[in-house]
């Protein structure tokens, strides 16, 4: 999952092996160890764990100097305001 979020945050997705890739363990702080694929890292990848119920866990990879926020959001919530129509107007 930490691996996965790393390769997509970098765009390199299936052309690095994860194996390629060492991230911290399912226990520590979630970050990227080591990257042996090649090529020098000019912007850090920040992973942020997300907790998405009791069946399900997530990663979340970007590319920052500093530690991003991440904010879950209910799709009920998406949904009931993708429902609101909007005000259109005829000329």
């Amino acid at each position: 999952m930490r691996k996965e979020a790393v390769l997509k945050a970098t765009g390199d997705g299936m052309f690095v092996a994860p194996a390629d890739i060492e991230v911290s363990g399912p226990a520590e702080e979630p970050r990227l160890i080591a990257w042996s694929a090649g090529g020098e890292r000019k912007v850090p990848t920040r992973l942020i764990d997300l907790q998405l119920g009791p069946d399900y866990v997530g990663c979340v990879g970007v590319l920052s100097h500093r530690t991003p926020l991440a904010r879950l959001i209910e799709g009920d919530e998406l949904l009931a305001a993708a429902a609101v129509p909007l005000r259109t107007t005829t000329v």
